[in-house]
């Protein structure tokens, strides 16, 4: 009878022309039931007690590396077999545990006892062939030999391959057990090979065609198919040949069956460097300014067959402006067997920053009538064009607004001449002079007052005040709002000069700063009343006080007050109220424009305005100091000396020296003085 065999390597599976004997092939094996028997007789327990020590001299162990069972004697195999219960490989190791309830075991030690015994005892069974030698004739393994079937068998029993199942290698190892029991008969589950009879080589049914690739390409070679009346082996050797910018591999195959008969595949592969290197971190395309530094490029290239070189060259295209242009950068990169890879970027150097203007002065504040001053030459640089070149403009401008100096405004109505008042602080810190003010009108609804301050009763302490003032409206406007309105006349002093003053409200924006002993201090200063009833009058009789031209408004403050001669250090918050004389000067202003325009049409404009602050009194000398010091030379100052101060600004004894009536003329009464006269005393 011919059966079919298991084919060892790459083909096809045919029926065999190798012929096997069954008549002489008396293998020997035992059932688990066989090897576990107590010994009686001559039966297999008898042989078992009788040659296991020789047999297995370290002990019988099945499994793997991952789990096994050990027996280390032929009572631990007595004790153990036979074993029933589901196959399943092991979890854990065992070493003379008793039946575990797994027939897989079982069966596995049964096998393993028989083949130990066969290998060990020439006289263990009649056949010339080792029962490891078998070949299985049927089933899913067939042509396997027992050896081999018994090392898949310890695999899978100790978890190291899970490629069968338990019950699948357990059934095999159970007919394997139960095919030549005691030696009786063959079953013919088991073959013995009789010698090889087969001269036909095996049959090369595909081979892989040659084949060319670049060395970019992703190949691979198909196995070949060979096939044979027996089964066979295939042997793979690969020779690699380079020659320039090609390898060549040569793929040679070699089948050879059980009877040595041989059939060879031969395929060639040529790889050929033909693809182009890879450029690496080029750069995008790039603006910069003139002056700024050139960037660091990081260019690498790599080839995927050989060595590569790179290279990078530029060329500078000058623009239309000095300093500007276009660089154009190529990159080159070449692989040793010529094949080249190229790129190029661009940077663009272009100018777009403006000059900058060089000594343009400050805004400047003239006394009224005082001569324009000669405008300053103005120098230019710019960082790319060295040629750029100023442009100088000047515009007298007609006074849209008022200019104004601040006066102290003399009053009938108060024990004190004052231009600040703040009722709400402790007595001897209510009333202010004017030390100096401005007033600056900016014919857009809009004004502001700059203004510094000194106690009445302390020289040495008082404020710096900046107010800004918006929503300028004439009478008519101010009247007829969404809310009450109406003008402030304490004394009756306006009769209808009301109807020609403007109305303004004081901004948030607005603060106070204290000075000398009151340094530190600070007011945030608002509008009052809050809802907007009076505005902050401009206008004749405007300040409340007398009827001179003049303004005034009250004012809520909220802040912190120090005094350091007191030690006084808290938050205050109060109202108040100002007013001033304006002494208004109707000199037109000036601007002095220069521009600078670069090559590439950047350009920057810079402005100086020239206005005037007030008026110059009538007979009021340049160049008099107007301080008040020992003028009479006597060795005191006096009200000789206040005289002789007046009659130095055209005044006479119309003004009493002694102008807040302390009983001694003094620095406050030169302040006064000074003050009304639109000037400082330094």
């Amino acid at each position: 009878m011919l059966n079919p065999i298991k084919l060892v390597g790459l083909g096809i599976l045919l029926l065999p022309l190798i012929t096997f004997a069954s008549d002489d092939c008396q293998l020997r094996t035992q059932t688990p039931g066989g090897w576990g028997a107590p010994a009686n007789g001559n039966n297999p327990g008898v042989y078992r007690d009788a040659n296991f020590e020789s047999a297995f001299p370290e002990g019988l162990t099945v499994g793997c590396e991952e789990n096994q069972l050990v027996l280390t004697s032929a009572q631990a195999v007595e004790d153990y077999l036979p074993c029933g219960g589901q196959p399943t490989p092991l979890d854990e190791s065992y070493e003379d545990p008793g039946c575990i309830g797994n027939v897989f075991s079982g069966h596995i030690v049964a096998l393993t006892l028989s083949v130990g015994f066969d290998n060990n005892d020439p006289d263990f069974g009649e056949s010339n062939t080792f029962l490891a030698d078998a070949i299985i004739g049927s089933g899913n393994f067939e042509g396997w030999t027992v050896g081999e079937f018994l090392s898949l068998a310890n695999d899978v029993f100790g978890g190291c391959n899970d490629n069968y199942s338990a019950s699948q290698i357990s059934s095999t190892l159970a007919d394997i057990n139960e095919s030549n029991v005691d030696g009786d008969g063959n079953n013919g589950f088991l073959l013995c090979d009789e010698g090889c009879i087969d001269e036909i080589p095996p049959v090369v049914e595909e081979c892989p065609e040659d084949a060319q690739y670049s060395c970019a390409d992703e190949w691979s070679v198909s196995a070949p198919v060979f096939s044979d009346d027996s089964s066979f082996d295939v042997i793979e050797i690969v020779e690699e040949i380079s020659e320039g910018c090609t390898t060549t591999f040569i793929y040679t195959w070699t089948a050879t069956d059980v009877c040595g008969n041989e059939s060879t595949c031969e395929t060639t592969i040529q790889v050929t460097d033909d693809e182009a290197p890879t450029i690496e971190g080029l750069p995008e395309d790039l603006t910069i300014e003139c002056d700024d530094l050139l960037p660091e490029f990081n260019i690498s290239a790599s080839d995927n067959c050989s060595g590569v070189s790179l290279t990078v060259e530029d060329v500078f295209i000058p623009g239309d402006c000095p300093s500007t242009g276009t660089i154009e950068y190529t990159v080159v990169a070449t692989d040793d067997c010529g094949n080249e890879a190229n790129a190029s970027f661009t940077i663009t150097i272009e100018d777009y920053t403006s000059p900058e203007l060089i000594g343009v002065p400050d805004n400047i504040t003239l006394n009224c009538g005082d001569p324009l001053p000669e405008p300053p030459m103005v120098d230019v640089i710019d960082s790319c064009d060295p040629n750029v070149e100023v442009v100088f403009s000047e515009e007298i401008n007609e006074v849209d607004g008022d200019a104004c100096t601040l006066v102290l405004p003399l009053n009938e109505y108060y024990d004190e001449d004052w231009a600040l008042i703040l009722p709400d602080f402790a007595p001897g810190y209510e009333f202010y002079h004017l030390v100096s003010g401005s007033w600056i009108d900016n014919g857009d609804g809009t004004a502001s007052i700059e203004a510094s301050f000194v106690s009445v009763d302390n020289p040495n302490g008082g404020w710096n005040a900046t107010v800004d003032l918006y929503n300028g409206l004439d009478w008519d406007a101010w009247s007829n709002q969404d809310f009450p309105t109406n003008y402030k006349d304490d004394f009756n002093l306006a009769g209808d000069e009301y109807l020609n003053w403007i109305y303004y409200l004081i901004s948030d924006a607005s603060y106070m700063e204290g000075w000398g002993d009151f340094e530190g201090s600070y007011f945030n200063l608002s509008h009052a009343p809050s809802g907007g009833y009076y505005g902050y009058q401009v206008g004749i009789a405007a300040n409340n006080v007398n009827e001179n031209y003049g303004s005034g408004g009250w004012f809520d403050y909220e802040g912190i007050f120090i005094d350091s001669s007191t030690g006084f250090n808290g938050d205050l918050d109060g109202s108040g109220d100002f007013a001033f004389e304006h002494l208004c000067c109707d000199s037109p202003s000036a601007t002095w424009t220069w521009t600078a325009t670069d090559c590439a049409g950047n350009s920057v404009s810079e402005s100086t305005t020239i206005i005037y602050s007030g008026n110059n009194p009538d007979g009021l000398v340049a160049g008099v100091s107007p301080c008040l010091g020992d003028m009479g030379g006597n060795g005191v100052v006096d009200n000789g000396d206040f005289l002789i101060l007046l009659s130095e600004y055209g005044r006479t004894g119309e003004y009493i020296s002694d102008l807040n009536s302390d009983g001694s003329v003094d620095t406050i009464d030169v302040l006064d003085f000074i003050s009304r006269l639109g000037t400082t005393c330094e």
